[in-house]
């Protein structure tokens, strides 16, 4: 009986010893993993701002207004106007959009280059202060969008309305 149980451990340590060497192995053996560049990542100054167009059909399917509903076509007459004026918007500051997303773009090649993270930060504080007045404007217009649909929405279509609205802003 002792030679049985001596002869068991005996091969259940051997085992043991065997895979922590192979799994010591396998770590040794493995190749280093090449360094890639590091890709930059994407700035969206209409996202930065809190520019958003909303698309009309998924917002009144999500917070359930029916087309036989009386509010159907106020819900979208509204949306559309507010789409409408966030275009405007868009196109009149195209220009200066895509300066600051240039802006951005070489303050992040130059952060790759030289691990100074005080420019990047300098040019997002500049870029911050210069689009304030219209970050503010969006602000008013959503406000306004979101009167004019309390208006028009019920309760509980105006609580859905607010929810999908942060999950859009999340989303983008």
């Amino acid at each position: 009986m002792k030679h049985l149980l001596l002869v068991i451990f005996v091969i259940l340590s051997l085992a043991a010893e065997a895979q922590f060497m192979n799994r010591r192995q396998r770590v040794v053996d493995r190749n280093p993993i090449a360094t890639q560049p590091t890709k930059l990542p994407e700035f969206n100054i209409e996202r930065a701002i809190g520019l958003t167009i909303y698309d009309v059909d998924q917002v009144l399917k999500k917070i359930n207004v029916k087309p036989s509903s009386e509010n159907y076509k106020k819900v979208i007459t509204i949306l559309n106007k507010f789409n409408r004026e966030q275009r405007e918007l868009s196109r009149i500051h195209g220009f200066s959009f895509s300066q600051a997303k240039q802006k951005v773009e070489n303050a992040q090649k130059e952060v790759l280059k030289s691990r100074d993270y005080s420019v990047l930060q300098a040019v997002y504080k500049e870029i911050g202060e210069n689009f304030a007045p219209i970050s503010d404007m969006i602000k008013e217009k959503e406000k306004s969008l979101d009167d004019s649909l309390k208006n028009v929405l019920s309760d509980k279509e105006f609580k859905k309305w607010k929810k999908l609205k942060v999950k859009i802003k999340q989303r983008k």
